[in-house]
């Protein structure tokens, strides 16, 4: 694999024209890697970050220069990660010390955060992963945001029911009781009430 990053570095060095393609590659030597090949133009500026400002339009100082984008060196990539494994979930992949400012606006996603603690789970287990556990993290319906979020948006749900009408108070409670009894995960399964009543609540809160 080190060779093919060496060939895609050597084809793109003068920048790509094509349609993105996120790789997340493997081969028969254990080598694992993630490697970003799209078309992304350069700006005569070259202030780190400048294309996620708010820009004079009065003036060509920040233009892009025509027809030229930044060699597939200066994109995201990883080779054989000290973690020992790559996750790509439309999240952010660009460290904080980029040439160019492509991703810098992303940022980790939930999707990520939930298949990067499958992974680190397993990992912590001595698990030797399958395609099955694959498909598994695929289908996972597990929301980390709303595990995270849960006890706070009771506890706001709590400090407004002087704010209630008795009835809903009375229906406050009953769904709150529903969130809480049994310890609710985060779990968005098909069957899961909780998960109706979480969203709920938080749209009405």
């Amino acid at each position: 694999m080190p060779e093919l990053f060496e060939k895609l570095d050597e084809f793109g060095k003068d920048g790509f024209i094509g349609v993105s393609q996120n790789f997340i590659l493997t081969d028969n030597s254990g080598n694992i890697g993630y490697y970003l090949v799209m078309p992304v133009p350069i700006r005569k500026d070259k202030t780190p970050y400048i294309g996620a400002r708010v820009l004079d339009g009065t003036t060509s100082a920040y233009d892009w220069e025509p027809l030229k984008n930044a060699p597939l060196t200066d994109l995201p990539r990883s080779l054989n990660p000290k973690k020992g494994f790559l996750v790509a979930a439309n999240n952010r992949q660009t460290s904080d010390n980029v040439k160019i400012e492509h991703g810098a606006l992303a940022v980790p996603t939930p999707r990520a955060y939930r298949i990067t603690e499958m992974i680190e789970e397993g990992i912590a287990a001595g698990k030797k992963f399958t395609p099955s556990d694959m498909s598994t993290m695929q289908q996972d319906f597990m929301d980390v945001i709303a595990r995270t979020q849960s006890p706070a948006l009771v506890k706001i749900a709590e400090s407004i029911k002087s704010e209630l009408k008795p009835a809903e108070v009375s229906d406050l409670d009953y769904m709150l009781d529903i969130l809480t009894k049994n310890g609710w995960n985060g779990w968005f399964g098909e069957e899961s009430v909780e998960a109706s009543v979480y969203s709920f609540t938080l749209m009405e809160v």
